[in-house]
């Protein structure tokens, strides 16, 4: 009997190679079509686990007070914390992130990764990029730097720029988390089927574990179709992520949109008061209005926008978390003329901090309105030496 030889062998494992990588490149494709992406593998239940880690680094550094590396990994877990919408997480990381890089001032990373973050979720993005390429001067295929900077970026306006960042976080880490950060890239530079290509990519990456991830990139994706136009998709792919994650803010935002866009009103009020109650954040609170509004509840609606209205005022006198688009959408679907010249003003200071498309969108909404405001009005136009004088 003949045996093969190790050249016959070696053509015989890259063919088998090949075609399992088109044969998965398949299968997600075809998961995908229609915009279904199924979590292939079991469901490990991760309650607790973030608040676990809390309290591991929390005993690590009261064992270890001089610690730099435990009190960054610390920081790191109360940044955990505060994305999911209590901003006091985010103070106690700073304290740490910052106690570490005095204990440890040099080739300390993960404390400089700490404080970019936080500088990104303040929309201080010009602080976060400087921070994010201070990191990569030391070291080059930092994953977390990359994905700081890349976001930064498109926060920013500078999508070629993102893009140019998305590749090369791709070549270092071709994950599930890499392929979907390109996506939004792509996205943002038009490129509607590059986009589409690099969710597929993200999901036939995907490996068991960090279900909070699976969520992510599904929501994310599906927000993609949502903006397109495309319910059945985004449907499915929201339902997906919502299984995996049933306290995604996120995807709860999402799902009351797409109600909405449907014309179920009822349903995306359920969707935005769940996506409230899990996250706190206001911004649900004045999307509750529109659909109390288009339910014919004026007065649930004015009750609504005044409470989100308060909350983020008070997050703007904080001077730290508040979010100057957020509100000036709020009173620009308010209705109320008086209120545009503030609405313009928010815009435009937020587009001095991001420039995206959603603040570009709210920028030339304030401008519109404002001047269709003045124009309506007989006499001279205030209204409009203020818009154009930016």
């Amino acid at each position: 009997m003949k045996h093969p030889t190790t050249k016959t062998k070696r053509g015989i494992f890259l063919l088998s190679s090949t075609f399992g990588a088109v044969l998965l490149g398949l299968l997600a494709w075809a998961a995908t079509d229609g915009g279904v992406a199924p979590y292939r593998f079991p469901l490990v239940p991760e309650e607790g686990r973030a608040e676990a880690a809390v309290e591991f680094y929390r005993a690590r550094v009261e064992a270890l007070p001089g610690s730099a590396l435990d009190k960054a990994e610390l920081a790191a877990s109360y940044f955990s914390l505060g994305r999911r919408g209590d901003p006091r997480w985010f103070e106690r990381a700073e304290v740490e992130a910052r106690e570490s890089l005095r204990l440890l001032p040099v080739s300390n990373l993960a404390a400089e990764l700490v404080l970019a973050e936080l500088d990104q979720a303040r929309h201080r993005f010009e602080e976060s990029l400087a921070r994010a390429e201070r990191i990569l001067r030391q070291d080059p295929d930092h994953e977390g730097a990359l994905a700081l900077s890349l976001e930064s970026r498109l926060a920013l306006g500078r999508t070629a720029e993102a893009l140019r960042d998305a590749d090369r976080l791709v070549q270092a880490a071709p994950s599930r988390g890499a392929f979907a950060l390109r996506a939004l890239a792509q996205e943002q530079a038009g490129r509607a089927e590059a986009a589409l290509a690099d969710f597929r990519r993200a999901y036939a990456a995907e490996d068991l574990g960090d279900l909070e991830g699976a969520a992510w990139l599904r929501a994310l994706w599906g927000r993609f179709h949502l903006r397109r136009g495309e319910l059945r998709a985004a449907r499915g792919l929201l339902r997906e992520s919502l299984r995996l994650r049933p306290e995604s803010a996120l995807s709860l935002g999402l799902m009351g949109e797409l109600e909405a866009k449907r014309g179920r009103w009822r349903e995306a009020d359920r969707y935005f008061s769940e996506a409230y109650r899990v996250s706190g954040l206001p911004l649900y609170l004045a999307a509750r209005a529109k659909a109390r509004r288009a339910l014919d509840d004026r007065a649930g609606a004015e009750a609504l926008w005044e409470r989100a209205e308060a909350s983020l005022r008070a997050s703007l006198a904080a001077g730290e978390f508040g979010h100057r688009r957020e509100l000036a959408e709020l009173l620009l679907e308010r209705g109320r003329d008086r209120e545009l010249p503030e609405a313009l003003s928010l815009a435009r200071q937020e587009w001095k901090l991001r420039r995206d498309p959603q603040t570009a969108s709210v920028l030339v909404q304030a401008y519109a309105r404002t001047l269709a405001a003045s124009w309506a009005k007989p006499g001279p136009a205030s209204g409009l030496s203020a818009a154009v004088s930016y």
